[in-house]
Order: structure tokens, then C-alpha cells, then sequence
């Protein structure tokens, strides 16, 4: 049974600000440091080394691929690269955020991509549908976070992904973890109104409704009448 206390409501821009004030703190350094935080928190944690093999599968598909080939077109997989470090960055943030709330064995359970079906026989359309379903998560995750943060998360991006053209990837990755850590925060809100439904339903039926009736029936003596 979830608890009030411990499902707050969904975060408000202000609260994704002081979030990612909080994270900025630990990423102070150089390049390196998004990784170094993500493996203390690994260390901490080996859930989210969950974490790392889902956003390494979901990176493989914003990688741009040869159509004629089937190949990456950059061998470097910079986009990719950049999406698993924007994608870090949004997991810090949930983290920050979300608290106990965040699962992380479970984040990518919440992950919808509209339906897309895989078609067999054109595999790169497939990931190409993928790859903008992809996108729009992230779009739309940057977009809760508000002004403040979302202009941090591009801070980021030019901190921690020197290639300019593969900048936004990062902010794609960073929005989509966002909108994955708030959809499983507002799962747990949606969980604990639904048992508080069904425990009030159920204590109605405990209530002698015949002994109420009475009792406001009773016939009342008036002081006064003494």
C-alpha cells in the first residue's frame, strides 16, 4: 500500500530546476565526469546497470544508417554516444527528483513508441519510424522540465558532446529519460489513488448503515421540555 506521504505529486518546473542544480554540483569537472557519476551510482546500486544495457539498445536506433548498406554511417557512433550521455543525465535528474519513486530495473517498461510494427523487409524504415518515436519522447520530456532546466540540459550537451552536430542527440537522450522517470512517477500516483479508492469502497461496506439510520431517527428529548 502506497503511503501519501511517499508519492508526492509530479514534479514542477522548479523542482526539475533544483534538480538539475543538484546534479550540475556532481558533473562539475571535465568531460569524463557523466561517466564516473554513473558508475558511483552502479556501485551503489547494480540495478541500473539495467539502466545502461536499455539506453545502450535504444541508442543503437538514433544512430543514422546507410540504407544502401545497412551500415552506420558514422563508425564512431557519435549520435548514439551522445544519446547514452544525454540519457545519463536525465536518469541523474529523475533521480534527484523522483527519490525512492525511480525504478530502474522497471524505467523502460514505461517506454512507448506508438505502435511502430517491425517490418521484416525494410529493416531501415523500420528504424527510421523508431528513431523519430524516439525523438518526439525526448522532445516532449524537455518540455516538462521547463526553461530553466531544459537550458541546462543544453548546457550539457556542449560540455559533454564536442561534435555540435550531434548536440541535440544528447538533449533527445536527457528528454527521454525524463519523460520515463516522470511516467513511472505518475504510474506510483495513479497506483496509490486507486488503492485509497479501493480501501475507502471497502470500509463503506464495513459500515452497519441500519444502526446509522437509527441513530439519526432516534427521537431526540429536548432540555427544555424538562
Amino acid at each position: 500500500m502506497f503511503q501519501s506521504e511517499n508519492v508526492p505529486p509530479l514534479p514542477t518546473p522548479n523542482e526539475y530546476a533544483a534538480a538539475a542544480h543538484r546534479v550540475e554540483i556532481l558533473l562539475a569537472g571535465d568531460e569524463k565526469a557523466l561517466g564516473r557519476v554513473l558508475m558511483s551510482v552502479v556501485a551503489k546500486d547494480t540495478a541500473y546497470k539495467h539502466f545502461i544495457e536499455e539506453a545502450t539498445v535504444l541508442a543503437g536506433y538514433v544512430e543514422p544508417i546507410d540504407r544502401s548498406t545497412g551500415d552506420f554511417v558514422d563508425p564512431e557512433n557519435g549520435a548514439a554516444k551522445a544519446f547514452h550521455r544525454g540519457a545519463t543525465a536525465g536518469l541523474l535528474v529523475d533521480r534527484q527528483v523522483h527519490g525512492t519513486l525511480l525504478m530502474p530495473r522497471r524505467l523502460f517498461s514505461e517506454l512507448t513508441l506508438g505502435g511502430i510494427e517491425m517490418d521484416p523487409d525494410d529493416m531501415p524504415q523500420t528504424r527510421h519510424l523508431i528513431a523519430e518515436a524516439i525523438s518526439e519522447m525526448g522532445f516532449r520530456g524537455l518540455q516538462v522540465l521547463g526553461d530553466e532546466t531544459a537550458e541546462q540540459v543544453s548546457a550539457w550537451s556542449e560540455r559533454f558532446v564536442l561534435d555540435v552536430t550531434k548536440q541535440r542527440m544528447f538533449t533527445i537522450g536527457a528528454g527521454v529519460l525524463v519523460l520515463l522517470g516522470r511516467q513511472q512517477h505518475e504510474a506510483a500516483l495513479n497506483r496509490f489513488h486507486r488503492e485509497a479508492m479501493e480501501t475507502l469502497v471497502a470500509s463503506v461496506h464495513d459500515v452497519d448503515w441500519d444502526y446509522q439510520l437509527a441513530e439519526l431517527t432516534k427521537p431526540r428529548i429536548n432540555p427544555d421540555q424538562h
